[in-house]
């Protein structure tokens, strides 16, 4: 029996409140495409949606996520949420909404939007990339 649109959120969600990069790219299908709009280019694979990850919790080793709310289609869920952290020796606390697209229980896209955030750590993660 495959998962639910709520599990398979839940069971995300708890993976980046881990800060478990395996974990998370293990979610995503091996032609995913991750996106972190204003910070760097789309992650295109399940290798480098893991080194997208890596490098974004290493920008902001204390990353949290504090859910606003979620809405559920056929065949994705969206995400509203409060992000904080401490980029680039900066606290930071902002709004964003993720779109996630789900394929036979994997995360086929992810589009997230953080415009505010981009400015502060897009630097720091594009040279930590560049570094992997």
């Amino acid at each position: 029996m495959s998962k639910s649109l709520v599990d398979i959120a839940k069971e995300y969600s708890r993976a980046w409140a881990e800060h478990d990069p395996d974990a998370i790219a293990a979610m995503h299908t091996d032609d995913s495409v991750f996106h972190l709009h204003d910070i760097c280019t789309a992650a295109a694979g399940r290798p480098a949606v893991r080194a997208l990850i890596v490098a974004l919790l290493a920008a902001t080793p204390d990353l949290r996520f504090e859910l606003k709310r979620i809405h559920f289609g056929s065949d994705h869920f969206v995400s509203e949420y409060v992000m904080s952290g401490t980029a680039e020796g900066q606290t930071f606390a902002i709004s964003g909404a993720d779109v996630f697209t789900i394929r036979d229980g994997f995360v086929e896209s992810a589009w997230r939007s953080r415009p505010q955030i981009g400015l502060s750590i897009g630097p720091t993660i594009s040279r930590r990339l560049q570094q992997a």
